[in-house]
């Protein structure tokens, strides 16, 4: 098949149909009340290194579309171009949506636990900063300094002795 839009026809039910156009672009209709316009379903379309899952109804209750997944990744790319062209039924459409969504949730938790890392970071800068500003504030307040260094070589004297 060339990268021209034609359009097959793979699987077709009462109800379902599954529809390839292109090389690497599965569409899965599903129509409740044939021949009433009403139909919803899922695309599966892989360009470059990129594949998407996409949702759309258009029928009654209105007419829209939003992505499911999106995922830039050139190797997953390469995957599921493969798998699309084995693509026969409704099983094989709905697994390999499937894998899709369950590798853009592994793809949310990383983004997600390397925000955390980073976030951690920024807090632990943040304090680092905040004890610099205060140990160049008591070395400016010298006084304060020699009495703080007086307290703490008490205390710790103090514990010493009553370890001994």
């Amino acid at each position: 098949m060339s990268q021209e839009t034609q359009t097959q026809v793979i699987f077709e039910s009462s109800d379902v149909k599954i529809i390839r156009e292109g090389d690497y672009e599965l569409k899965k209709v599903v129509y409740p009340l044939k021949g009433y316009g009403n139909r919803y379903g899922n695309s599966i379309i892989v360009s470059g290194d990129v594949v998407e899952v996409w949702s759309f109804r258009d029928g009654w209750g209105g007419t829209g579309s939003k992505v499911i997944a999106e995922i830039h990744d050139k190797e997953f790319a390469d995957c599921i171009k493969k798998a699309v062209v084995d693509v026969k039924n409704v099983d094989d459409f709905d697994k390999l949506v499937d894998l899709i969504e369950r590798k853009q949730n592994e793809v949310n938790d990383y983004a997600i636990e390397k925000f955390d890392e980073l976030v951690d970071r920024f807090v632990e800068i943040s304090r680092e900063i905040d004890k610099n500003r205060l140990i160049e504030k008591l070395l400016k307040d010298e006084n304060r300094l020699r009495e703080l260094a007086k307290e703490f070589l008490e205390e710790y004297i103090a514990d010493q002795l009553e370890y001994y």
